[in-house]
């Protein structure tokens, strides 16, 4: 299968399938979140790349370690939070838990060195290398709300949250646009990485949220022990250091929000002191 097919039914599976199975069971759906991310992410390559003349001639092998950025990628995103301690009329501790998967692409992983520079040049004869890789992550954390989806009223137009925790994922990567290595499976890894988060949200029929995400620390994205075929001279890796993702979340069944939970205390507030 194409991976970009496999990509896009991947997480449109995501989406789909896991709400009712994974938040059931906490019978929150007035907090369910559904959402489109735009994800990019900044890594190492390390390994072995081709070593020319200033005439473009062949000289050898050199090993090379450069930074790298993905594409603009994209992705899904659902989620939901529980409240747990409230802290004044509008304002609440809650955990978040979510599910997201991106797609990310990897360009030119096979570039080539002139003798002298430091820049790598596309490879040409050959055809470039690309790496796509498909990202499923499981964050879960707490966070401080403030506003609309705090206290889930449709009266408090604007909102904001501000949060951290960890996201759990699994990273497979694909060599793609190479033939005899079209859809190269380099392996599936693992990581477990910090992140923080701010949101801003509004209410209008339902509520509407913009999100910016950030994880940091090493995530193996690729690791291939050997040179793939003619396009590749040796051994080479992709090491992540940070994914920036901004989201656009709603959540659909905000039409249906009441002010008689025990965190919402809006009505007794002094107008003057909404947000203590």
């Amino acid at each position: 299968m194409n991976i970009h097919r496999s990509a896009v039914l991947s997480i449109l599976v995501l989406i789909v399938l896991i709400p009712s199975v994974g938040f059931g069971q906490f019978r929150n759906w007035d907090r369910f979140e559904l959402g489109g991310n735009y994800v990019m992410a900044t890594g190492n390559f390390s390994g072995v790349s081709t070593l020319n003349d200033a005439n473009g001639r062949f000289i050898g092998d050199t090993s090379v370690k450069r930074s790298i950025t993905t594409s603009i990628g994209y992705g899904g995103f659902i989620g939901t939070c529980i409240p747990f301690k409230r802290l004044g009329h509008e304002s609440i501790w809650a955990i978040s838990l979510g599910i997201t998967g991106n797609m990310l692409t990897w360009s030119d992983v096979n570039s080539v060195y002139t003798a002298g520079s430091l820049t790598p040049n596309t490879t040409s004869g050959v055809g470039t290398l690309n790496a796509m890789t498909i990202q499923i992550g499981v964050p879960f954390g707490v966070e401080y709300k403030v506003g609309t989806d705090a206290i889930k009223s449709q009266r408090s137009r604007l909102g904001a949250s501000f949060g951290a925790g960890f996201i759990p994922m699994v990273n497979g990567t694909t060599l793609v646009g190479v033939k005899d290595y079209d859809e190269h499976t380099t392996g599936y890894h693992f990581g477990f990485n910090p992140y923080v988060k701010a949101e801003v949200a509004a209410y209008a029929g339902i509520c509407f949220k913009l999100r910016l995400t950030a994880s940091y620390g090493k995530l193996n994205y690729l690791f291939e022990n050997y040179n793939v075929g003619k396009y590749t001279d040796g051994a080479f890796h992709i090491t992540g250091l940070m994914n920036i993702t901004g989201s656009l979340i709603l959540m659909p069944f905000s039409y249906r929000w009441t002010e008689h939970s025990w965190f919402n205390t809006y009505d007794t507030y002094n107008p003057f002191d909404k947000l203590h």
